[in-house]
C-alpha cells in the first residue's frame, strides 16, 4: 500500500512527534468504503478481513508505515491555543492513487500522543460513523473533503458524559485526505517564531497541492493566494447546499481546500442564516450565514502567520477582498444553475435569488426542498407548488412571474439541486441502529442511507426526500466527537 515512508518526515522533527497507535482489542470492521478503496487502487483481498481491522486498531503495520501525529496550533472560538496538534490521530503514511496523486492514510481514535493533552485518544463510534455518512454525503455532492475508507468497532468502552450517548464502543476510522496541512500549521511554527520550519511547511504545501506556483517570483504570495482561493470555493459549495461545518476553528481550514473534521456538522432544513446545531456554538459564531466571513478571518490568520516568508505582507483588506471575488463569483455561478438561469447575465441573479431567500427564510421553507421543486413550476400551476409554506406569502406568484419569463432550465436544475441530503433525522436514526451502548447495532440503515447520499440528484426512496420534521418540534444538536 505504502511505497515509501510518508513525505512529511522529511520536515524539520518539530513538525510531528514518531508515535505508534495504542492498540484496542476486539477490533471487527463495520465499515469498508469499496469505491473510495477501488479509487485509490486499494484491493481489499491484499490483506484478510481481521488483517484490516489490525491495521485500523493498530496491532499490525503495513509496510513502510512510520507512524506520526502532527504538530500544529489553532485559533478556537476565536481563542489562540499554541500547542493543539493529533491528540487521537496517527499519520500511517500515504498511498499514490493510479492518477499518481498522493493522499494521506491517517487513523483517528488510535489513542494518545503528546498533544492529547487532557484528552483519551480516542473516538467513540458514532462519531467515526457519523463522519463517514456527511463525509460520503459532501463526495456525493463533488463537493471537496477528506473521506473515510474504513471504520472498525472494539470491545473498548468509551465514555462521553455530556452527550447524547454517554456510553458507547470504541471506534478507530481511517481518514484519507490530499494533506492534513491546516492554517493551524503555519500559525504554530509563527507562533513559536520557529520560521525555517514555516518555510519547510510553506515549501511543502506548495510543492504538494500547487506545483505549478513553485516557480513564481513570490511563490508564498501565490500560496496564499491559492489557499484563499480554494476557500472561497468551498465555502460557497458549503453555502450552495446549506452545508455548516459547525466548528470553522483554524485548525479545521485545510490549505489543500478540503472540507476536514466533522463533529458537529449538519445540513439546514428550514433556510435561516443564524442556523445553529453545535452544542458548544452558544452565541453562533459559525452559524450558516457567518461561514463565508468567518473564513476570512480564518485566511486573515493564516496570511498573518505567513508573513515571515512572505516577500510582500498581505493587509486584512487584501484578504478579504480576494476571497469575495472569488465566494462571489462561485456563490452567483452555482445559484445561476441552482434557478436554471445560468443563461442570464449574473447581474440579473440577484433580482431573483434576493426575494426568494426573503420568502424562505419568513416562510421556514426547507431550503433543499424549495430549490429542488422550483423545477416542477416551470410549467406547471404555483398554486400546486410542493413547498405549500411559500405559495400564501404576497409576493410570491409576482415572483413565479418573474422567474418563469427568465425561461429557466428544468434539466439544469435537476442536476445542480439534490433530491437527497444528509437530513439530521436521517443520520440520527442510522446511527441509534448502528450503534448500542456496548456493541454494534443494525448497520443496515446506515448503509442504505450512504448509498442514497452517493449519488444525491436522482430521485430516491420517498423516506429520503420526506420533509424534516417541524421547525421547533425538536431541539436538534450536533456534538464534537472528542
Amino acid at each position: 500500500m505504502f511505497d515509501a515512508p510518508h513525505t512529511y518526515l522529511k520536515q524539520p522533527p518539530l513538525c510531528f512527534e514518531r508515535r505508534d497507535p495504542v492498540p484496542v482489542p476486539n477490533p471487527h470492521m463495520v465499515v469498508w468504503n469499496e469505491p473510495l478503496a477501488v479509487a485509490l487502487g486499494i484491493d481489499y483481498d491484499t490483506l484478510s478481513p481481521a488483517s484490516w481491522a489490525e491495521v485500523l486498531a493498530g496491532t499490525y503495520r503495513l509496510p513502510h508505515s512510520e507512524p506520526f501525529a502532527q504538530a500544529y496550533a489553532g485559533h478556537q472560538y476565536g481563542n489562540f491555543v499554541p500547542q493543539l496538534g493529533d491528540g487521537r490521530a496517527i499519520m500511517l503514511g500515504e498511498v499514490r492513487d493510479p492518477h499518481g496523486r498522493l493522499w494521506d492514510v491517517q487513523l483517528k481514535g488510535s489513542g494518545t500522543t503528546r498533544f492529547s493533552r487532557n484528552g483519551d485518544g480516542r473516538c467513540p463510534l458514532m462519531p467515526a460513523l457519523r463522519e463517514y455518512i456527511i463525509s460520503e454525503a459532501m463526495a456525493g455532492l463533488g463537493i471537496p473533503t477528506t473521506r473515510t475508507l474504513g471504520v472498525i468497532a472494539s470491545s473498548m468502552i468509551i465514555k462521553r458524559p455530556h452527550t447524547l450517548h454517554p456510553i458507547q464502543p470504541a471506534g478507530v476510522m481511517m481518514r484519507i485526505a490530499a494533506s492534513h496541512i491546516r492554517v493551524g500549521t503555519c500559525e504554530y511554527f509563527a507562533a513559536h517564531q520557529e520560521y525555517e520550519a514555516l518555510k519547510a511547511v510553506a515549501d511543502y504545501a506548495l510543492q504538494r497541492h500547487y506545483p505549478h506556483l513553485m516557480e513564481e517570483a513570490r511563490p508564498y504570495e501565490a500560496l496564499l493566494r491559492a489557499v484563499i482561493h480554494a476557500q472561497a470555493e468551498l465555502i460557497a459549495a458549503w453555502m450552495l447546499v446549506g452545508f455548516i461545518h459547525g466548528v470553522m476553528n483554524t485548525d479545521n481550514m485545510t490549505l489543500s481546500g478540503e472540507t476536514i473534521d466533522f463533529g458537529p456538522c449538519a445540513f439546514m432544513n428550514h433556510y435561516d442564516p443564524a442556523t445553529v446545531f453545535s452544542s458548544i456554538d452558544r452565541y453562533g459564531r459559525y452559524a450558516y450565514g457567518n461561514q463565508p466571513s468567518i473564513a476570512v478571518w480564518n485566511l486573515w490568520v493564516l496570511s498573518e502567520s505567513l508573513r515571515p516568508v512572505l516577500e510582500q505582507p498581505m493587509q486584512a483588506d487584501q484578504v478579504r477582498e480576494l476571497f469575495y471575488a472569488a465566494f462571489e463569483r462561485s456563490y452567483a455561478h452555482g445559484m445561476q444553475k441552482k434557478l436554471g438561469i445560468a443563461h442570464h447575465a449574473e447581474q440579473t441573479l440577484w433580482a431573483v435569488l434576493t426575494p426568494l431567500l426573503t420568502m424562505m427564510h419568513a416562510c421556514e421553507a426547507d431550503y433543499t426542498l424549495t430549490f429542488r421543486t422550483l423545477a416542477e413550476l416551470v410549467n406547471h400551476d404555483a398554486e400546486n407548488y410542493a413547498q405549500q409554506t411559500m405559495h400564501t406569502h404576497p409576493l410570491w406568484h409576482g415572483w413565479v412571474q418573474q422567474w418563469r419569463a427568465m425561461q429557466p432550465d428544468t434539466a439544469l436544475m435537476q442536476r445542480n439541486n439534490p433530491a437527497v441530503i444528509a437530513r439530521n433525522h436521517l443520520v440520527e436514526e442510522a446511527l441509534e441502529a448502528a450503534v448500542t451502548p456496548n456493541d454494534v447495532g443494525d448497520m443496515r440503515p446506515l448503509h442504505a442511507l450512504v448509498e442514497t447520499l452517493r449519488t444525491p440528484y436522482a430521485e430516491p426512496q420517498e423516506k429520503y426526500r420526506t420533509q424534516p420534521p417541524p421547525k421547533g418540534s425538536c431541539a436538534y444538536e450536533t456534538f464534537c466527537g472528542t
